[in-house]
């Protein structure tokens, strides 16, 4: 590894050069040391780093060829300052007065719109080398099959920050130990939050492309998103879903369910709101569905609307009002002897159903009634921030 480290220092001293006034080669050297590190991740078997590095360097490479270099933007800057000294020379005071402000600002706007685009592109780039990789390595995760599909949704919202997560906190890192690995309280806090995100998720984005289809804007949008994704949240994702955890009784879901569905669901639209409003005032089409803006606004608050659920979630799990990581291996599979305390009852067997206490021997500190409250204020905080912020 050293030597991999010092020939490539070599090398990208190398690529750097100075053409008059003006240094190039840093792309190059920049891949240069991006292609080593995909070498020495494929030599030690991390497959899986390589490709979603080399997807991202690819990414990046393509979308700064849409940019100029930048000797030649400083060749473009010399021709604009020259052809405004001319014109603010012109005797004519109307090609003085709008000339130079229609160059400017079409040239800025030209470039802020270009720079955003590129943005959009390496997300969705990233987005899919991300979901990929996680379909596809969770597979042989000993997970539960609802936190599968939990995190393969989180990464589509959330892009490469769900496939860091997943591998960070989900995925098994050697075989037999996945039962003590997800057992810490802040990866059962992760997955208790990725469940709730990721089942809240499809029913807020189902009604943010409603509120755009029938013109809904401001509270109305946001209701529509609030009641659509705690319905298919709660009802779906949790209660049957994880109905067997409730002894496969639906209606016992519904009801041991529905406080953690909406003190969470407070928490992510807490967050989320605002951060959509905010981009939608500065980015052109966000609330169009059929525009890739669209997408990127709304993953942006789903990943907002996560990160302020994710203390919520925490004392859900840390009370035993909603689980976290689970341990579902095949029976043939089941490594005995492990630790099998990944979550309140959790088991490692296929064959033994894994139940959830909805209800902790201890009363919740703070009690469920202040936590409910402050999650209300906080929510009304996020709607009032968004509602203040929103594009008129």
């Amino acid at each position: 590894m050293q030597g991999v480290i010092i020939g490539v220092g070599f090398i990208d001293a190398g690529a750097i050069v100075k053409k008059g006034a003006v240094p190039t080669g840093h792309a190059t050297a920049a891949s240069v040391w991006v292609v080593g590190i995909i070498g020495a991740a494929v030599g030690y078997r991390y497959y899986d780093i390589g490709l979603i590095l080399a997807a991202a360097n690819l990414a990046v490479l393509l979308i700064r060829a849409r940019f100029p270099p930048r000797s030649a933007a400083l060749e473009d800057i010399s021709r604009v300052d020259q052809s405004a000294a001319s014109l603010r020379r012109s005797p004519s005071p109307v090609i003085e007065d709008h000339s130079w402000s229609l160059m400017e600002g079409d040239g800025t706007h030209a470039k802020e719109g270009s720079m955003l685009e590129g943005v959009i592109l390496l997300w969705f780039v990233l987005t899919a080398a991300a979901l990929l990789f996680v379909a596809v390595d969770i597979r042989n995760t000993p997970e539960s099959p609802v936190l599968k599909w939990g995190f393969v949704l989180l990464t589509a919202y959330t892009g490469v920050v769900g496939g860091f997560l997943y591998v960070l906190g989900c995925r098994e890192p050697l075989p037999g130990l996945h039962e003590r690995y997800v057992a810490a309280r802040w990866r059962q806090a992760l997955g208790s939050t990725t469940h709730c995100v990721a089942g809240d998720g499809v029913g807020i984005l189902v009604g943010a492309i409603l509120a755009s289809l029938f013109g809904l804007t401001g509270l109305s949008e946001v209701i529509v998103e609030y009641v659509l994704g705690f319905a298919f949240g709660w009802t779906i994702f949790q209660a049957l879903f994880m109905r067997d955890m409730a002894g496969g009784s639906y209606p016992r879901a519904l009801s041991g369910t529905f406080t953690s569905e909406l003190l969470s669901m407070n928490l992510l639209m807490t967050g989320m709101v605002p951060t959509v409003m905010v981009l939608r005032s500065n980015i052109p089409a966000a609330a169009d569905p059929t525009k890739p803006s669209f997408w990127f606004v709304m993953s942006m608050g789903l990943l907002v609307g996560f990160i302020i659920a994710y203390p919520m979630n925490w004392w859900l799990v840390a009370n035993h009002l909603k689980h976290g990581m689970m341990t579902v291996r095949p029976a043939a599979a089941d490594v005995a002897g492990h630790d099998h305390g990944a979550h309140a009852g959790a088991t490692g067997s296929s064959d033994a159903v894994p139940r959830i206490r909805m209800r902790g021997v201890a009363a919740p500190r703070p009690p469920v009634p202040v936590m409910a409250a402050l999650s209300f204020a906080a929510l009304a905080a996020g709607v009032a921030i968004g509602l203040l912020l929103r594009p008129t």
